[in-house]
């Protein structure tokens, strides 16, 4: 089974913000369309091109997702946002890009010679046209093996990397979370982003595409332009309200923005969906005055797509932890070891090793954050650990807060430190870098703190840490 064929052929969509409904013959139209003009602009080559859909609304981008599966290309899997091509180590990836999809305002802006551009401007007019079924011959055979996505490691430890995902990998995540969430027909998920945080939208959208007909999406903020989190995420969940739906995956850390949110009824129907928890506080908040059906929470890396799953219900809140996990995933092999977790894919050799500080007790898996270490002049210190006394605590208890996020040129040897909501004095700067001299080594002080716009920083779900590095670079340039 290809991963074109999870997507439903029946599929719905409903746009809440434009108040547009797409049909399944609109999708197979433009499907189509695209297919005819990929395959004429690539003259019939096509299995093996790599698709870079520039944009996020959902529609476009299930039919172009579609259209290059079945055309053995694969997608290139990033959030659409001008600030990430500005990242060195990412304009490399773009240039592994044959194909970019998208606007032509926006699109055209960074489309080289190289590129194969397909305008998805007209969209209205195409549908109301006649288009030709797709019926060509394709170059090669597409096999389970054959990459269906690449994605980009986090950057966490080292700059990223590109990472191939087959049809096969694919595949295989997509069923497990249909099965594990129990997905079927009755299924009324919300849409909010589509190629969102690397391969997570195969946890998502795709399990949901397979097991359901009607889908809703909307795009309340885009490009530099972000709403303020608390009034975005209420507009998300009225939203939820009012058409009744059932699933969300929520942006990345809005889970804990929920208590600050005016009481709404879920009415014990709705999955959200998250990649970091809450604190049990604010979880049986949650249950108190939204009453979702669930909270899943997802634990993985983007080499091998989620890992472990926790599945928190009002009959179990009270053994809710925000790193308490009981659901490895069937595909992987992994090894918890002390400081470090070794995964793979049970149908390969290749293991990758993990940060992560991992035990597992008598069935359940807990995660107590990554043990990163820093190098600088041959000297080493952890930047966060389990039970130690270290360099983001000595940061958090100067400050009274976690507001911040520390930030290390591997490459340099240097330390930065953004700051949220506040500025440091010079005064202030000296002593907190006295301190970690004091603590640890004079070698790791804080070569330069800034505060940097929220919406400077943020595209896709969250923060991003190489974007971060490379403005601070450019800072010290």
């Amino acid at each position: 089974m290809f991963a074109h064929e999870l997507v439903r052929k029946d599929l719905e969509i409903i746009d809440v913000v434009k108040n547009r409904n797409y049909s399944s013959d609109d999708i197979e139209k433009y499907t189509n369309d695209l297919k005819n003009k990929i395959y004429q602009q690539c003259q019939g080559k096509t299995v093996g091109k790599i698709v870079y859909i520039d944009s996020n609304n959902f529609f476009e981008t299930v039919c172009a997702m579609k259209a290059s599966w079945e055309l053995g290309a694969s997608i290139f899997l990033n959030d659409s946002d001008p600030k990430v091509k500005m990242l060195p180590y990412f304009k490399n990836f773009y240039n592994i890009i044959d194909i970019i999809i998208g606007p032509e305002d926006h699109s055209m802006q960074w489309c080289q010679s190289h590129h194969v551009f397909i305008s998805t401007d007209g969209i209205k007019d195409i549908l109301a046209s006649s288009v030709k079924m797709f019926n060509h011959p394709l170059d090669q055979t597409i096999t389970a093996d054959t990459i269906c996505y690449y994605t980009a490691s986090s950057g966490t430890t080292a700059d990223p990397k590109i990472l191939p995902f087959t049809h096969y990998q694919t595949v295989t995540i997509s069923n497990e979370i249909k099965q594990c969430l129990d997905l079927n027909e009755s299924a009324r998920p919300y849409h909010y982003k589509t190629l969102h945080h690397s391969s997570l939208f195969n946890s998502y959208a795709l399990p949901l595409l397979n097991s359901c007909r009607t889908h809703h999406c909307g795009l309340f903020h885009s490009g530099n332009k972000f709403d303020n989190e608390i009034t975005l995420l209420k507009d998300i969940s009225q939203c939820i309200v009012d058409h009744n739906l059932t699933h969300l995956l929520v942006p990345y850390h809005y889970i804990q923005k929920f208590p600050k949110l005016p009481s709404m009824d879920f009415d014990n129907r709705v999955t959200l969906i998250t990649i970091i928890g809450n604190s049990p506080e604010d979880m049986r908040d949650l249950f108190e005055r939204f009453r979702p059906k669930q909270v899943v929470n997802y634990f993985g890396t983007s080499e091998v797509g989620t890992m472990f799953i926790s599945q928190t219900t009002k009959n179990n809140l009270s053994e809710y932890r925000p790193n308490r996990f009981t659901n490895p995933t069937s595909f992987i092999d992994y090894e918890i070891l002390e400081n470090k977790v070794k995964v793979k894919w049970k149908h390969v050799t290749d293991w990758y090793e993990t940060a992560d500080v991992m035990k597992e007790e008598n069935g359940v898996i807990w995660f107590y954050g990554r043990d990163l270490y820093f190098t600088c002049q041959q000297k080493q210190i952890p930047l966060t650990g389990l039970n130690k006394i270290t360099m983001h605590g000595l940061i958090a208890k100067f400050l009274g807060t976690y507001d911040f996020i520390v930030v290390p040129d591997y490459q340099l040897e240097k330390l930065y430190l953004n700051l949220y909501g506040r500025e440091l004095t010079p005064d202030e700067t000296v002593v907190l870098n006295n301190q970690i001299a004091d603590q640890f080594s004079k070698e790791f002080c804080i070569a330069d703190i800034f505060t940097f716009n929220p919406a400077d920083l943020k595209f896709g779900m969250k923060v991003h840490g190489p974007l971060l590095l490379y403005l601070f670079r450019e800072r010290n340039k």
